[in-house]
């Protein structure tokens, strides 16, 4: 390997806005922005700005394949004045175009005005379609526009205008199709509630943090579905939307539990929500509060979960079902820990039979001592620890170890 002479190394280290560690792709030209600018609108070309972090995965990956790629290489140089920012460090640059996801290369034309971005890595196929068409103005989203005509009504298609809109600064725009999707998407399509729970909401979250009125959206629909809840309208859809909007703020579905189990007749929204907050609940420890809202629905849910594995057995692959098989069990455990914890010895045990009749691996056992001595029941967790070593023989049975080390740490 080539070593470089301790001034070479010294010049790269000092020299202002190197990209990735000093390996800056050849293609890319060593100007500031404002210079690119001037040298755009000279060259009568566009500039191309790949605003990149030190710490950015897919960054490195488009360093190494796209910029460095023959044809990509010549239509850059043909086309654009190409340049690298680091947004670390040109933290105002960033702020000016609204970067907040990286890879994000921007095309800005000789008045310092964009045209067009694309976002994350682009493979150099992928890039040199989306080039020409940056060229013209047609970016993310214009594409999202042109694949909504005629599905104005697809909440899927909506989402991904607003996810465009979010990624190209355009903030307002992405809220209103962001809140349009949450508040009538559901209805139109139910395939999108998951949606609509998991990554919308997330979404939600990632534009309040740079646009406050995204913030004031989710407060208000908190409180309509809050207040839906307390006058005994509440279903299990409604609870579950409650508990995942409100991920940011926990305790403020908590204290609505609180609120709901203080009034008899609100006895059904108090046991929605409970199994909507059972982790959360469980861990502050409100164990004999939620399984007597609960009652038997507890056994239920495990029974349920229980028969959809053993129904999956064969249709689907050995990694599908133990990937399946996995995630019942570490649903099982929140029940069983709050059946331990509430005092529940007999329906505890029985609960863990039944789980154990679907998966008697070692990392169950080490999962059910875990959940026993979380609930405080020292004396369960070490019965438990020592059935499955006695049960596990000389297979592996380092999960239960590992159970009881945390045990006696304790």
């Amino acid at each position: 390997m080539k070593k470089r002479s301790k001034a070479a190394v010294a010049f790269w280290i000092l020299l202002p806005g190197l990209a990735l560690g000093g390996d800056r792709p050849p293609v890319f030209r060593e100007l500031d922005f404002n210079a690119a600018v001037a040298a755009a609108a000279a060259e009568e070309k566009v500039v191309m700005i790949d605003f990149y972090t030190d710490w950015c995965i897919p960054c490195r990956k488009l360093k190494q394949t796209t910029w460095v790629d023959a044809a990509v290489v010549e239509w850059l140089e043909a086309k654009t004045v190409p340049i690298q920012i680091n947004a670390d460090v040109e933290i105002d640059l960033a702020k000016r175009f609204k970067v907040s996801s990286y890879p994000t290369i921007l095309f800005v034309d000789g008045k310092g005005t964009e045209k067009a971005r694309l976002n994350g890595y682009k493979s150099p196929q992928d890039f040199l379609q989306a080039g020409p068409d940056a060229l013209e103005g047609i970016d993310e989203v214009a594409r999202a526009r042109m694949a909504l005509k005629g599905k104005e009504q697809d909440p899927m298609a909506r989402n991904n205008l607003a996810l465009a809109m979010h990624r190209r600064g355009m903030y307002a725009e992405a809220l209103e199709e962001y809140l349009w999707c949450y508040d009538e998407g559901a209805a139109l399509d139910p395939g999108y509630i998951g949606v609509r729970n998991s990554s919308l909401v997330s979404s939600l979250e990632s534009l309040a943090k740079v646009h406050p009125p995204a913030r004031q959206a989710i407060d208000e629909r908190l409180d309509k579905m809050a207040n839906m809840i307390r006058v005994g309208e509440a279903n299990d859809r409604l609870v579950r939307a409650f508990s995942s909007l409100a991920r940011r703020s926990p305790e403020r579905p908590i204290d609505l539990y609180r609120e709901l189990r203080e009034a008899p007749e609100n006895a059904k929204s108090a046991a929605l929500l409970a199994e909507a907050l059972l982790p959360e609940l469980i861990k502050k420890r409100l164990y004999k509060e939620v399984a007597a809202d609960l009652g038997d629905i507890v056994e239920t849910r495990i029974e349920r979960r229980v028969a959809m594995v053993a129904q999956s057995s064969m249709r689907m692959s050995s990694d599908q079902l133990t990937m399946m098989t996995e995630g019942a069990v570490r649903y099982s455990g929140n029940y069983y820990e709050l059946l331990v914890g509430a005092g529940e010895t007999e329906r505890a045990w029985a609960l863990a039979e039944q789980v154990l009749k679907m998966d008697s691996s070692a990392k169950t056992w080490g999962i059910l001592v875990t959940r026993a001595a979380r609930a405080g029941d020292t004396q369960t967790a070490e019965s438990l620890a020592e059935r499955g070593l006695r049960e596990v023989g000389d297979g592996d049975a380092s999960p239960i170890h590992d159970a009881v080390k945390e045990l006696t740490a304790e």
